[in-house]
């Protein structure tokens, strides 16, 4: 049952796994069904099921770093930041270089304008890998906010060398540009990027505000 439930998560069809999985007699106490079942609720986006079984999952197999990264996945989903970072800080507790629990924690932490955090956890990832461009983004900012302009300047052209489609890197460089008074590659920055992504509005209003 496992695998065939297994099968059916992998092709998408988390309805048909989870049919299967709740067949399973007494499937509530056993971790990895329940696990399963969990998974395929995140599937099929029903997140406030998911979290509430990824708690269940977590009081049988005790604490888990993968299953607390799922938990706060569901967390986030719902749009609860808070108990999302709970989640993550409690599986980096358990396992220090879970990158993508790191990774998640500078990003959410700078959505929740809470850079002195955001800088620490994105500094943890950097230091395992390189090329990300939400870290890039929070070490630019925290650059740019220390008025070392041009290290922001550098972060975020990286940022927009691995991923030229954020609209937020143009953004972000644009006003390191203009915090350095160097004009018009605030404006090139923002013409450029809607190049890339044409009638998005975070670059619209930018470049309208430079007029």
């Amino acid at each position: 049952t496992l695998d065939y439930a297994r099968n059916a998560l992998n092709s998408g069809n988390a309805g048909k796994a989870r049919r299967a999985l709740v067949k399973v007699g007494n499937y509530q106490n056993d971790r990895d069904v329940l696990y399963l079942v969990a998974v395929s609720f995140a599937i099929d986006k029903k997140f406030s099921k998911a979290e509430k079984l990824f708690k269940a999952t977590l009081k049988l197999s005790g604490p888990n770093d993968a299953l607390l990264g799922n938990l706060g996945l569901a967390q986030l989903d719902q749009g609860k930041f808070r108990e999302a970072i709970e989640s993550y800080l409690a599986a980096i507790d358990i396992n220090p270089g879970f990158y993508d629990a790191l990774v998640n924690l500078a990003s959410y932490y700078d959505y929740l304008n809470m850079m002195d955090k955001a800088v620490v956890y994105a500094q943890r990832a950097q230091k395992l890998h390189r090329n990300n461009p939400i870290v890039l983004n929070v070490l630019g900012q925290h650059a740019a906010l220390s008025n070392k302009l041009s290290e922001a300047i550098a972060l975020y052209r990286s940022s927009l060398s691995i991923q030229p489609n954020m609209p937020q890197t143009y953004a972000l460089l644009s006003e390191a540009y203009l915090q350095a008074k160097n004009y018009k590659p605030a404006e090139d920055t923002l013409k450029q990027g809607l190049i890339s992504l044409p009638h998005n509005s975070i670059l619209e209003n930018s470049l309208a505000s430079l007029y």
